[in-house]
Protein backbone atom coordinates (compact mmCIF):
# COMPACT_ATOMS: atom_id res chain seq x y z
CA UNK A 1 0.00 0.00 0.00
CA UNK A 2 1.05 3.17 -0.48
CA UNK A 3 2.86 5.15 2.29
CA UNK A 4 1.11 8.21 4.06
CA UNK A 5 2.34 11.84 3.91
CA UNK A 6 3.69 12.44 7.71
CA UNK A 7 5.22 15.68 8.79
CA UNK A 8 6.73 15.00 12.22
CA UNK A 9 8.26 17.19 14.78
CA UNK A 10 10.25 14.98 17.58
CA UNK A 11 12.15 15.69 20.95
CA UNK A 12 16.26 16.56 20.08
CA UNK A 13 18.11 13.17 20.80
CA UNK A 14 19.35 12.19 24.13
CA UNK A 15 23.28 11.32 24.26
CA UNK A 16 22.18 7.89 25.13
CA UNK A 17 22.19 5.35 22.10
CA UNK A 18 18.62 3.07 21.64
CA UNK A 19 18.75 -0.48 23.07
CA UNK A 20 16.62 -2.82 21.70
CA UNK A 21 14.14 -2.73 23.55
CA UNK A 22 13.77 1.32 23.10
CA UNK A 23 15.56 2.34 25.91
CA UNK A 24 19.42 3.56 26.60
CA UNK A 25 21.67 1.32 27.79
CA UNK A 26 25.01 3.20 27.19
CA UNK A 27 26.84 6.11 25.66
CA UNK A 28 26.27 6.32 21.76
CA UNK A 29 28.87 5.39 19.74
CA UNK A 30 31.28 8.04 18.90
CA UNK A 31 30.62 8.33 15.54
CA UNK A 32 32.30 9.87 12.97
CA UNK A 33 29.13 12.21 11.97
CA UNK A 34 28.93 13.04 16.12
CA UNK A 35 25.30 11.22 15.82
CA UNK A 36 24.26 9.55 18.54
CA UNK A 37 24.05 6.28 17.09
CA UNK A 38 23.39 2.07 18.03
CA UNK A 39 26.90 0.71 16.22
CA UNK A 40 25.85 -3.05 16.24
CA UNK A 41 22.71 -1.67 13.90
CA UNK A 42 25.22 -0.68 11.27
CA UNK A 43 27.15 -4.04 11.27
CA UNK A 44 26.46 -6.64 8.24
CA UNK A 45 26.33 -10.44 8.94
CA UNK A 46 28.74 -12.56 8.23
CA UNK A 47 27.35 -15.69 6.24
CA UNK A 48 28.70 -18.58 7.83
CA UNK A 49 31.52 -20.16 6.79
CA UNK A 50 29.57 -23.36 5.77
CA UNK A 51 26.55 -21.64 3.52
CA UNK A 52 26.06 -22.43 0.85
CA UNK A 53 26.78 -19.82 -2.42
CA UNK A 54 23.31 -19.34 -4.29
CA UNK A 55 24.75 -18.15 -7.49
CA UNK A 56 21.44 -17.77 -9.50
CA UNK A 57 20.05 -15.77 -6.38
CA UNK A 58 23.66 -13.85 -5.88
CA UNK A 59 23.10 -13.34 -10.15
CA UNK A 60 19.57 -11.91 -9.62
CA UNK A 61 20.43 -9.50 -7.09
CA UNK A 62 23.29 -8.22 -9.41
CA UNK A 63 20.88 -7.60 -12.39
CA UNK A 64 18.69 -5.63 -10.09
CA UNK A 65 21.88 -3.15 -9.78
CA UNK A 66 20.40 -1.16 -12.57
CA UNK A 67 17.39 -0.46 -10.83
CA UNK A 68 16.39 1.83 -8.05
CA UNK A 69 15.67 -1.20 -5.68
CA UNK A 70 15.13 -4.26 -4.79
CA UNK A 71 13.39 -6.56 -2.32
CA UNK A 72 14.34 -9.67 -0.27
CA UNK A 73 10.91 -10.91 0.98
CA UNK A 74 9.98 -14.01 2.98
CA UNK A 75 9.32 -15.74 6.35
CA UNK A 76 12.05 -16.39 8.89
CA UNK A 77 14.13 -18.95 8.01
CA UNK A 78 14.48 -18.39 4.27
CA UNK A 79 18.30 -17.02 4.68
CA UNK A 80 17.71 -13.85 3.33
CA UNK A 81 20.31 -11.94 5.19
CA UNK A 82 22.88 -14.07 4.62
CA UNK A 83 21.79 -14.22 0.33
CA UNK A 84 22.57 -10.32 0.88
CA UNK A 85 25.78 -10.39 2.76
CA UNK A 86 26.96 -12.99 0.84
CA UNK A 87 25.98 -10.62 -2.48
CA UNK A 88 27.47 -7.45 -0.31
CA UNK A 89 30.72 -9.20 0.15
CA UNK A 90 31.07 -10.42 -3.96
CA UNK A 91 30.31 -6.81 -5.57
CA UNK A 92 32.26 -4.17 -6.37
CA UNK A 93 29.89 -1.02 -5.06
CA UNK A 94 30.56 0.00 -1.25
CA UNK A 95 27.72 -1.35 0.85
CA UNK A 96 25.76 0.24 3.54
CA UNK A 97 23.75 -1.55 5.82
CA UNK A 98 21.36 -1.06 8.78
CA UNK A 99 19.30 -3.27 10.55
CA UNK A 100 15.98 -1.74 11.39
CA UNK A 101 14.79 -2.27 14.82
CA UNK A 102 11.63 -0.89 16.81
CA UNK A 103 13.92 1.19 19.06
CA UNK A 104 14.84 3.19 15.73
CA UNK A 105 11.49 3.46 14.24
CA UNK A 106 11.41 7.17 14.49
CA UNK A 107 12.07 9.58 11.38
CA UNK A 108 14.78 11.01 13.52
CA UNK A 109 16.78 8.00 14.92
CA UNK A 110 16.16 6.34 11.20
CA UNK A 111 18.21 9.11 9.64
CA UNK A 112 20.98 9.15 11.75
CA UNK A 113 21.29 5.62 11.28
CA UNK A 114 21.27 5.86 7.86
CA UNK A 115 23.18 9.15 7.51
CA UNK A 116 25.82 7.24 9.75
CA UNK A 117 25.93 3.91 7.53
CA UNK A 118 26.43 6.30 4.36
CA UNK A 119 28.95 8.37 6.22
CA UNK A 120 31.10 5.50 6.97
CA UNK A 121 31.10 4.26 3.30
CA UNK A 122 31.16 7.46 1.74
CA UNK A 123 32.96 10.54 4.39
CA UNK A 124 32.14 13.66 4.84
CA UNK A 125 28.88 12.95 2.86
CA UNK A 126 25.76 14.44 4.23
CA UNK A 127 26.43 16.98 6.01
CA UNK A 128 23.32 18.62 5.35
CA UNK A 129 21.09 15.64 6.22
CA UNK A 130 23.61 14.98 9.62
CA UNK A 131 23.10 18.70 10.71
CA UNK A 132 18.77 18.60 10.58
CA UNK A 133 18.67 14.74 12.12
CA UNK A 134 21.11 16.57 15.11
CA UNK A 135 18.59 19.74 15.09
CA UNK A 136 17.12 20.55 18.38
CA UNK A 137 13.42 20.08 16.96
CA UNK A 138 14.17 17.78 13.82
CA UNK A 139 12.13 19.42 10.40
CA UNK A 140 9.44 18.48 8.65
CA UNK A 141 9.92 14.80 7.22
CA UNK A 142 9.09 16.18 3.64
CA UNK A 143 11.91 18.69 4.17
CA UNK A 144 14.46 16.18 5.44
CA UNK A 145 13.94 13.70 3.02
CA UNK A 146 14.24 16.16 0.26
CA UNK A 147 17.63 17.25 1.43
CA UNK A 148 18.82 13.34 1.79
CA UNK A 149 17.84 12.93 -1.72
CA UNK A 150 19.71 15.87 -2.77
CA UNK A 151 22.84 14.83 -1.22
CA UNK A 152 22.73 11.16 -2.29
CA UNK A 153 22.26 12.55 -5.59
CA UNK A 154 25.68 14.41 -5.09
CA UNK A 155 27.61 11.06 -4.04
CA UNK A 156 30.88 10.82 -5.47
CA UNK A 157 29.85 7.10 -6.29
CA UNK A 158 27.65 4.46 -6.58
CA UNK A 159 26.63 2.74 -3.21
CA UNK A 160 24.29 0.34 -1.97
CA UNK A 161 22.41 0.69 1.11
CA UNK A 162 20.76 -2.28 2.56
CA UNK A 163 17.43 -1.71 5.27
CA UNK A 164 17.63 -5.35 6.70
CA UNK A 165 14.53 -6.16 8.96
CA UNK A 166 12.69 -4.09 7.43
CA UNK A 167 9.40 -5.83 8.91
CA UNK A 168 10.18 -4.06 11.98
CA UNK A 169 9.03 -1.02 10.11
CA UNK A 170 5.51 0.76 11.39
CA UNK A 171 6.16 4.10 11.77
CA UNK A 172 4.54 5.80 8.40
CA UNK A 173 6.88 8.77 8.60
CA UNK A 174 10.02 5.61 7.86
CA UNK A 175 8.16 4.34 5.42
CA UNK A 176 7.27 7.55 3.56
CA UNK A 177 10.86 8.44 3.74
CA UNK A 178 11.86 5.37 2.08
CA UNK A 179 8.92 4.94 -0.38
CA UNK A 180 10.48 8.90 -1.50
CA UNK A 181 13.93 7.48 -1.77
CA UNK A 182 13.06 4.63 -3.88
CA UNK A 183 10.38 5.99 -5.55
CA UNK A 184 12.11 9.22 -6.92
CA UNK A 185 15.81 7.29 -6.87
CA UNK A 186 19.35 9.14 -6.71
CA UNK A 187 21.53 7.80 -9.77
CA UNK A 188 24.45 6.36 -7.64
CA UNK A 189 22.36 4.55 -4.69
CA UNK A 190 20.45 1.10 -5.24
CA UNK A 191 18.52 0.34 -2.20
CA UNK A 192 18.04 -3.33 -0.83
CA UNK A 193 15.10 -4.05 1.14
CA UNK A 194 15.10 -7.53 3.42
CA UNK A 195 11.69 -8.18 4.95
CA UNK A 196 10.00 -11.19 6.43
CA UNK A 197 6.71 -9.77 5.78
CA UNK A 198 5.46 -7.68 2.78
CA UNK A 199 6.13 -3.41 3.37
CA UNK A 200 4.05 -0.81 3.27
CA UNK A 201 5.65 0.53 -0.02
CA UNK A 202 4.14 0.92 -3.14
CA UNK A 203 6.14 -2.34 -4.74
CA UNK A 204 3.28 -2.82 -7.27
CA UNK A 205 3.91 0.66 -8.43
CA UNK A 206 7.47 0.16 -8.84
CA UNK A 207 6.85 -3.21 -10.32
CA UNK A 208 4.65 -1.60 -13.44
CA UNK A 209 7.28 0.76 -13.85
CA UNK A 210 10.38 -1.76 -13.22
CA UNK A 211 11.94 -0.35 -10.85
CA UNK A 212 12.32 -2.96 -8.65
CA UNK A 213 13.77 -6.06 -8.58
CA UNK A 214 12.32 -9.18 -6.62
CA UNK A 215 13.53 -12.10 -4.40
CA UNK A 216 10.08 -14.04 -2.81
CA UNK A 217 9.80 -16.70 -0.67
CA UNK A 218 9.39 -19.34 -4.23
CA UNK A 219 13.06 -18.54 -5.01
CA UNK A 220 14.62 -18.35 -1.90
CA UNK A 221 13.49 -21.86 -1.83
CA UNK A 222 16.46 -24.21 -2.23
CA UNK A 223 16.61 -26.11 -5.37
CA UNK A 224 17.05 -30.04 -5.82
CA UNK A 225 21.16 -29.15 -6.84
CA UNK A 226 21.49 -26.45 -3.96
CA UNK A 227 20.17 -29.43 -1.36
CA UNK A 228 23.05 -31.54 -2.77
CA UNK A 229 25.21 -29.20 -1.98
CA UNK A 230 24.63 -28.52 1.07
CA UNK A 231 24.18 -32.09 1.81
CA UNK A 232 27.69 -32.73 0.42
CA UNK A 233 29.14 -29.76 2.78
CA UNK A 234 27.52 -31.07 5.72
CA UNK A 235 29.41 -34.26 5.30
CA UNK A 236 33.02 -32.54 4.99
Amino acid sequence: CAAVMVAAVSEAPSAVAPSASGEGDGQADPAPSGLPVRATFLHRPRPPGDAVVRSRLLEALDRGLDLSASLVCAPAGFGKSIIVSQWAEAIDRPVAWVALDPAIDDPRWFVMHLAEAIRRIVPGALEVTTQMASAPEFPDVRAVVTELSNELEELSQPVVVVLDDFHNVASPAVNEMVAELIQHPAEQVHVVIVSRQEPSLPIGRLRLRGQIAELRMADLAFERDEIELFAEQQLH
